[in-house]
Parts: C-alpha cells; structure tokens; sequence
C-alpha cells in the first residue's frame, strides 16, 4: 500500500506544476454548463414539461450529469499508450509495483487535484443557479448516489484500460481517442436524458454498461429511480466492473506477448 500512496503523491506534485493549464480548462469546462442554461431556457420558453421533464428538472440533471462525469472521468489510456509505442513499458514490468495499481494511484491523484481545481468555478455555478436546482427529498438517495460514484469511476477506468490496450496492436490507437468523449457522453446519457430518445434506443441504452457513467446515478439523485432498483444497478455496475477487469487483463496478458514478441 505504501508504494501506491507513494505513487499517488507523486502523481499529484505533478499535476500541481500544471495548474496553470488546469486554471485554463477548468474555465473551458464551465462552457457546457453555460450552453446547457440557455438551451433549456429556451426550450422551455413556451411549454411546461418536455419528455417528461420540467425546466428545473432537466436543468438539475444537465448540471449534475455533467459535474458527474467531470469528477469520475479518468483515462489511463494516455500514458499506457505512450507506455507502449515509446517501449518506455519495460521499466515497469521489472519494477515491484502492479502496472494496473500504478496508473489507478497515479490518475486518481490526477483526478483528485483537477477536482479541487474546478470547486471554485461549481461554487458560482451552483449559486447562481441555486434557484432552479433540485436537491434529493430523501437521505438514501444522496447515500446511493455517492455509492455510484466509485462505480462510475471504477468502469471510466476499465474503459481506459481497453483503449490503452489496444496500442499492442494498433500503434496509433491514439486517434480513437479522438471520438471516446463523445460516445461516452452520448450513451451515458450526459449529453441528453435517455427519455429524449425513442423506446428502442432507450432499452439498448439501458443494457450497456454506460449507463453508470450518468444518467443511473442521476436518475437516483433525482428520484427518479426507487431504491430497490437502485441498489440492484450499483451491484449490476460492481459486476460490470469485475467482468470487463478480467477481459482487460486477459488483452493485458495477450499484448505482453506480442509486445516481447516484437523485441521491446
């Protein structure tokens, strides 16, 4: 544990030498919340519900999501494929320290510092805002909200996983990166609530694992969920994590070969 808590100090005395690059997009990150004000006040200029929502419903949900996704977003996959392409993943297959709890201590340092950053910037939003936000009616609400938050992160992990991973094959799997954010977004359900899209796409959306990224711990937030159900999809989201853990470690096992193979 002493390596890891090493390892997580580290990382964050060094995503604090780039505080002036975070000041800068913690500023660019309050542009969605902006975007998402006037859009909803328009919408709703001329009607009192939309897809089952009212204008301060959406609106809370549109800020929480979002809050939401900025707290557990974390994506390992940018030093892993460095990691590989550079071959720089040698040293630390000989060094004493599990490669998957290095970038775990290592990002949630990350994570945790941009974070702290960014309360300055939520503050003023939530209270200008404070008007129109919904706060949950019942305790177990907030308590299995905040229970989804590690499962929200522990699957944003295990996705960065994958898509590092793939750098065994494709050297330049940078380039999915590229469109990452926005199909986790959409399908997540941060861009838009999964009631804005027909019956279908909803029941497609509420099968993938996605689904834990935004809009399953909003819905609880908002009540929208019971708790009952709510506790059956954090055991779901627990399990999702467990299953896709196992499939990145066998990718992990397989790329070690093809990256020894190829005289890294």
């Amino acid at each position: 544990m002493k390596k890891y808590i090493a390892v997580f100090n580290t990382a964050l005395q060094n995503a604090i030498t780039w505080r002036g690059q975070l000041w800068f997009n913690t500023i660019l990150n309050a542009l969605p919340f902006i975007a998402y004000y006037y859009l909803w006040t328009t919408v709703f200029a001329n009607r009192g519900t939309t897809a089952g929502f009212s204008y301060d419903t959406l609106l809370t949900y549109s800020v929480v999501a979002l809050i939401f996704n900025r707290v557990t977003s974390v994506s390992p996959e940018y030093g892993i494929m460095e990691n590989i392409r550079e071959g720089s993943l040698t040293k630390y297959l000989v060094q004493p320290i599990s490669y998957f709890g290095y970038y775990w201590a290592s990002r949630t340092a990350s994570r945790t510092f941009v974070f702290l950053v960014s309360l300055p910037m939520l503050a003023v939003i939530l209270y200008v805002l404070r008007h129109h936000l919904q706060v949950p009616a019942h305790g177990w609400q907030w308590a299995l909200f905040l229970a989804s938050v590690p499962v929200a992160y522990g699957l944003q992990f295990v996705f960065g996983l994958f898509l590092g991973f793939l750098t065994f094959w494709i050297l330049e799997a940078r380039y999915f990166q590229l469109v990452k954010g926005l199909v986790v977004r959409f399908f997540s359900g941060v861009l838009l609530p999964f009631a804005f899209f027909p019956h279908s796409v909803q029941t497609v959306l509420g099968l993938l694992p996605f689904k834990f990224l935004a809009s399953f711990p909003v819905n609880i937030y908002l009540g929208k969920t019971n708790a009952t159900d709510a506790l059956i999809g954090i055991a779901t989201g627990i399990v999702w994590i467990v299953a896709l853990h196992w499939l990145a470690r066998r990718m992990w096992l397989n790329g070690l070969k093809r990256y020894v193979a190829v005289g890294h």
